[in-house]
């Protein structure tokens, strides 16, 4: 039960945002507003004060970015069989169906639930695993999608964009400047670090209010199986996987692999929704998985917890 209670904030204040937005007092143009103060400003600021101010150990666990994405790749590859057997003879689609199942929520819900529930000694794994999450993720889902008319120079042109979008991508500058700031030793300015402290704690309310607000453009729709096998894989099977290679394969630390299945668990990323649209196919399906995951994951992700604490 105390799991429960404080992990249920987090999505009350998400609650809050699809409520507001549902009754028409936020039109869609306030929503687009919203999130991109949100995730261009408010969020880089948050990450770059906690990277910047964390206490780094000199022996990092190195293996847990490989345990992680090791099941990643797992989940993809089954997601895209199973797509292939029961749903779509289509690389793209397959593709999709395994990047929906295996791209987290890691920032606008990860960051607050590993707050509320391990503590911020718990930030250090989890912006390890969010720094190379989105190049990881996309790369794999550019190779699966174009493998039938694969060209390596098409590849890597279209893996190197993707890199070039991660570098420049806000998320991504403000975890490798913080880390950089970390990494030489240097101590911000009292006023400024007060200054940021002051405007990194609004970025998990911003952040959570602004994800129920974007959810409420979603609808559920079950007339597909798609979105249910999603969300399983997604917030049962994909945790279940990170759980076995970190804890007994690759024996991590229990904070840092604990860090590890919670983000597993998180619900699926809107990113999801991006990359249907890229290829414009399997969108419905994909909005739908992305809310009955958000809906279904604070009961997954407190019984995936009490279990590990058992």
């Amino acid at each position: 039960m105390q799991i429960f209670l404080s992990i249920i904030p987090v999505f009350l204040v998400s609650l809050f945002g699809y409520m507001i937005a549902s009754s028409g007092k936020l039109n869609k143009n306030d929503i687009q507003s919203l999130s991109k103060f949100t995730f261009s400003f408010a969020i880089p600021v948050m990450l770059f004060f906690k990277m910047a101010t964390l206490d780094i150990p000199k022996n990092i666990e190195w293996s847990l970015l490989l345990s992680y994405y090791l099941a990643v790749l797992c989940v993809f590859v089954v997601m895209t069989c199973l797509m292939k057997y029961f749903f779509s003879e289509d690389p793209e689609e397959q593709s999709i169906g395994g990047f929906s199942s295996t791209f987290s929520n890691a920032v606008v819900v990860g960051i607050p639930v590993v707050d509320q529930t391990l503590g911020h000694q718990a930030m250090l794994p989890l912006l390890m695993l969010i720094s190379i999450h989105a190049l990881t993720l996309y790369s794999m889902g550019f190779i699966f999608a174009e493998r039938d008319k694969f060209e390596a120079t098409r590849i890597l042109t279209s893996v190197a964009n993707i890199f070039t979008e991660m570098v420049k991508n806000p998320i991504t500058l403000s975890i490798f400047s913080g880390l950089v700031i970390n990494s030489l030793s240097i101590d911000l300015p009292a006023v400024i670090a007060s200054s940021l402290e002051l405007m990194a704690g609004a970025a998990i309310p911003l952040t959570l209010f602004a994800l129920g607000a974007s959810i409420h453009q979603f609808s559920l729709s079950l007339k597909n199986r798609l979105p249910i096998i999603v969300v399983v894989m997604k917030n049962l099977v994909l945790p279940a996987l990170v759980y076995i290679f970190s804890f007994h394969i690759f024996n991590i630390s229990s904070l840092w692999a604990t860090t590890a299945v919670i983000m597993a668990a998180m619900p699926v990323g809107v990113n999801a929704y991006i990359f249907s649209q890229r290829y414009q196919k399997c969108i419905p399906d994909v909005a739908g998985a992305i809310l009955l995951s958000t809906l279904t994951s604070i009961f997954t992700v407190t019984a995936i917890l009490t279990i590990i604490n058992k």
